[in-house]
């Protein structure tokens, strides 16, 4: 079940088809996702098995959706609240959050109680952060002094040893002190392991809610945000009707009295109608009779004289220097500015969207723009947003806020805000389409606002330029107060219309400075606690492996197991390929023994009909008449660019099966070739890798998901041992290993050129010339040169050779004192807090379980891989 805001429901729609291929109601395995807006929350009465409520905070202080949302918490075993990053100084508010994720702990808990618990953490909160301070700074230190103990250095280490004797001091904790007594300044790596152990330790020991992940993203994670401002003056003859209403407008808001009730849901969208378009206003003014007349008069000419600008638009921009309105402003920009970039338009208005809707198809033609408005049929915006994301051509985009709702834009250069939001969250919704995951690092998110100068509307633009830095930095850990400043605007205009905007700049920024500093202080126990433990920077390391090698070769190799067990693809483009369920060759799949992906429940996908229909309605021939055809990419960055893409990765269905049928095929698990190159040596290379004994994890009834998290301290490598065919030891030249290994990112296309396959029944044309020189294959040629009974024995001398070799390069590699101490520390941990917290754990459970995962990683499985017998023949 999904509680979800209401005008957040259908963005969850979309992303949970477009991310995960998820769909509302019951799928073929009979599991049930319902969205439930939070508005009807209370009709819900049955339980689920899984729960998920987006913008937790919003409920805090809505009474009665609150208890709704705790009940079925209750009710619920697992549980995931999505939430604006909490600030523990609204201890109230952080109480209730923490009671919506675990109800059975602080559900009934006096506010007394919880405060008393936050106190206690408060006391090594600032010296948490100190230390994680200090550790950087002697890291960067040993860096600067090209890693040479020097003075410096061991300032930055008793500096940072002295913050964290503090801790133990305050916390009493024998395992703090154990450890800082092992530590060794003089070590080769300076201690810099066992201090970031101790570090994380603390920060996993002493963290309250650890029920809570707070947003880690680091500055080098995020793109560089750029702001361009396209004013124009209001008090010009061309623009002389639209500062008169202006005028008009502002004596009245200052000259009457409105309660907030009225000023929220009349004045304001009324004021922020007027700093959009003459058709917006208009449409507002319908809503609110008390207007004056001249007003409404006035409005009547504005909207004639719009019309008359895109009638006549082509000539204005000729020379626009006397005519900058919003609209020719805008216009002028997209013509001189951005003509060879594509460009995301946002507009809140309706109204706006259709006048601007006929300017930009009457400036730029519609084979250029494309266009995203509520009221327009799914199958619309969905042709839409396709041309927008992969026609060159089709370079604008004009959308109201529902584009704002997940929609992927990010192959946008820039975002135009023809109108300012009033909320921050909106506006950060707004950026948020192009400033997304898997944007090019390379590639700036620039913001453009056009607004009339010595206006209310400038004053906005200070505020969240100047005051919130929105245009410059992700507001991403703020959200929390968002609200709170929304309402500061909306007060200081209701008080002051003229001046109340310009009056508060000041005491935004100092608060928000506050707040950063709070929430940066308070991430350091989730994020140090994180960064910190070896297990997670083996997971980030490989990560980084798997990303770096999503490469052509990678693609290529992909396409050729496909193919050699009949699955046809065909390469597109540079990263797109096409596979045709209708060329799928069951006969080439038997051989290889290759069990196919459910291609039928592909096809049949709600989102994969969705998008070729899509692709049809747009003209593409290949699909009009052939449904079977599946588009997709192997390379991340394109898929997420692209919704219309079938993404192949890890849990797709096609892509697990061509991988499970690589890992699992004989094919390359035993192989006798030879290679052209600038040596002689012929051998073998055994390929091997290490696993935990699974089999008494099994036995002492501990789950294989339970050791995920500690099989990063096995390595994860496929360790490769080269064996000289004469037997008498591993081949330690690193010459003949180079020479072997340089062929490994050659094109298959291109290797054929420098090997002969030895294995081959049929007779071939290769550099040995086998054939030629004696009219046989080579597999017959191979067979006669090495006879049975003599190869046997050769290929047994040499396994036992390398096995024993590969025993001890993964004895050396594996972190088994690292796993030990790690499981050590979670067992201090649990019994640290509950001696600090006070609470009531099992840690003698916990350290059974722990001495039997040691045990398994101690005594792992070595598994032969691979092993291929390897000729080189120098040129």
């Amino acid at each position: 079940m999904l509680c979800i805001p209401d005008t957040l429901v259908e963005q969850w729609r979309t992303e949970l088809a477009f991310k995960f291929r998820l769909f509302e109601g019951k799928d073929k395995n009979g599991n049930i996702i319902r969205i439930i807006p939070l508005n009807i929350i209370g009709n819900v009465s049955e339980s689920c098995d899984f729960l998920i409520v987006d913008e937790v905070h919003s409920i805090l202080d809505d009474p009665i959706k609150y208890f709704n949302i705790l009940e079925l918490s209750r009710l619920t075993d697992n549980v995931i609240m999505l939430s604006a990053t909490p600030v523990q100084s609204r201890n109230k508010q952080f109480h209730k959050l923490l009671s919506l994720i675990q109800p059975n702990r602080y559900g009934h808990m006096s506010d007394e109680k919880f405060i008393s618990l936050l106190e206690l953490q408060n006391k090594i909160l600032r010296k948490v952060h100190s230390a994680v301070t200090y550790l950087e700074d002697y890291k960067e230190a040993i860096e600067e002094s090209d890693k040479e103990h020097t003075e410096d250095t061991r300032e930055a280490f008793e500096e940072l040893v002295d913050a964290l004797e503090d801790i133990a001091d305050k916390t009493n904790d024998k395992a703090i002190e154990d450890d800082l007594e092992k530590l060794n300044y003089e070590d080769e790596n300076f201690s810099v392991l066992r201090l970031e152990r101790i570090v994380a330790y603390i920060c996993e020991a002493y963290q309250l809610e650890k029920c809570i992940i707070r947003n880690r993203k680091k500055l080098e994670d995020t793109n560089n945000r750029v702001l361009k401002e396209i004013p124009y003056e209001m008090d010009t003859e061309f623009n002389n009707t639209e500062f008169r209403i202006y005028s008009l407008l502002s004596d009245w808001i200052s000259g009457s009295e409105f309660d907030k009730k009225s000023f929220d849901n009349n004045i304001l969208p009324l004021i922020s109608s007027f700093f959009s378009s003459s058709s917006a206003f208009f449409d507002e003014l319908k809503k609110n009779p008390s207007v004056p007349s001249e007003i409404r008069e006035l409005t009547a000419r504005w909207i004639s004289e719009d019309m008359r600008t895109i009638k006549n638009i082509g000539s204005i921009l000729d020379d626009p220097t006397e005519s900058m309105s919003r609209m020719v402003t805008v216009c002028d920009y997209l013509d001189q500015e951005a003509y060879d970039k594509k460009v995301l338009i946002f507009t809140h208005f309706t109204g706006t969207h259709r006048l601007f809707r006929q300017l930009l198809t009457n400036v730029f033609g519609e084979h250029q723009c494309a266009f995203f408005c509520e009221g327009m049929t799914p199958d619309e915006l969905e042709l839409n947003t396709y041309r927008f994301q992969n026609e060159q051509v089709c370079r604008i985009m004009l959308s109201d806020e529902s584009g704002g709702e997940g929609r992927n834009f990010q192959i946008a250069d820039e975002l135009i805000c023809l109108d300012l939001p009033w909320s921050a969250n909106t506006l950060e919704q707004r950026i948020g389409r192009l400033d997304r995951i898997g944007r090019d690092k390379s590639k700036d998110v620039v913001s453009v606002i056009v607004y009339a100068q010595d206006s209310v509307e400038k004053d906005l633009a200070d505020i969240w330029n100047k005051g919130l830095n929105i245009f410059s930095k992700s507001q991403s850990g703020l959200e929390i107060i968002m609200n709170d400043i929304d309402e500061q605007i909306k007060h200081s205009v209701m008080n002051d219309f003229k001046y109340g905007l310009s009056s508060i700049v000041d005491d935004m920024i100092e608060e928000i400075k506050k707040i950063e500093k709070q929430v940066k202080e308070e991430r350091h126990f989730d994020v140090a606690a994180y960064k910190y433990q070896y297990v997670n920077k083996e997971i980030e390391k490989t990560v980084k492996r798997y990303n770096e090698n999503e490469s052509e070769l990678f693609r290529n190799s992909m396409m050729s197991w496909a193919s050699l067990a009949g699955f046809w693809g065909q390469a597109i483009s540079e990263n797109v390929v096409c596979f045709n369920v209708s060329s799928f060759s069951p006969k080439s799949a038997y051989n290889t023994l290759f069990v196919p992906p459910d291609l039928n429940t592909i096809i049949n996908n709600k989102l994969y009909r969705m998008q070729n229909r899509i692709r049809v309605m747009n003209g593409e021939k290949r699909l009009k008449n052939n449904n079977s055809i599946i588009l997709g990419t192997f390379e991340r960055n394109q898929a997420l660019a692209n919704d219309y893409l079938h993404f192949f990765a890890p849990g797709d269905g096609i892509y697990d099966s061509i991988v499970s049928n690589a890992v699992n095929a004989y094919k390359g698990k035993c192989a006798a070739f030879a290679i052209e190159s600038d040596i002689n040596w012929d051998g073998f290379v055994f390929s091997w890798y290490s696993s935990p004994n699974e089999l008494l994890l099994l036995q002492n009834g501990i789950s294989l998901k339970q050791i995920n998290q500690y099989r990063a301290f096995l390595s994860s490598e496929i360790i490769s041992i080269y064996v000289p065919i004469d037997g008498i030891s591993v081949e330690k030249d690193q010459k003949v290993i180079k020479a072997f290994q340089k062929y490994f990112n050659i094109p298959v296309t291109q290797l054929r050129n420098y090997y002969a396959n030895l294995g081959r029944r049929s007779r071939s044309n290769d550099f040995l010339q086998i054939k030629e020189r004696y009219g046989i294959s080579n597999l017959s040629w191979f067979k006669e040169t090495h006879p049975v009974s003599e190869w046997t024995d050769k290929v047994s001398v040499c396994h036992e050779i390398a096995k024993k070799q590969a025993f001890e390069e993964f004895h050396k590699r594996r972190k088994i004192s690292g796993l030990k101490d790690t499981l050590n520390k979670e067992h201090c941990s649990l019994c640290a807090a509950n001696d600090y917290f006070g609470k009531d754990i099992d840690s003698e459970e916990k350290k059974r379980t722990n001495e039997i995962i040691f045990e398994a990683f101690s005594k792992p499985k070595l598994v032969l891989d691979s092993v291929c017998y390897v000729r080189m023949v120098k040129k």
